[in-house]
């Protein structure tokens, strides 16, 4: 909805535009989204939900190291406190599923032993 105050002058722009433009749209618009969700429904088929949501959080630390690398550009001490907060959170997530799942799993073993 807030992307309709462009609609006036969208077809004159997208008649102007060049090749490269257009192509790139069509990159844009298709590969970085159909990789996305293949991979996003890979991932839930093969794991628990919960596990596979909290590995979102690792993105921006992902995408702050392939900047710090791939860039050059130093992260922000901001950057570095986020990051370690995401890390934590993932690690803390999926410890406790797996501490809740093996406590599962020793109660259906005693109950039927």
């Amino acid at each position: 909805m807030p992307l309709f105050i462009f609609i006036p002058g969208l077809f004159q722009d997208i008649q102007n535009a060049t090749l490269e433009a257009h192509l790139s749209a069509v990159y844009v618009g298709i590969f970085p989204a159909a990789v996305a969700y293949v991979t996003w429904a890979t991932a839930l088929s093969l794991g628990k939900t919960s596990s596979v949501t909290s590995m979102m959080y690792i993105v921006p630390v992902i995408a702050i190291t392939i900047a710090w690398i791939w860039l050059r550009e130093w992260p922000s001490t901001l950057s570095f406190i986020g990051g370690i907060i995401a890390i934590s959170s993932v690690v803390v997530v999926n410890w406790m599923g797996n501490r809740d799942r093996l406590a599962t799993v020793n109660e259906i073993s005693i109950s039927k032993g």
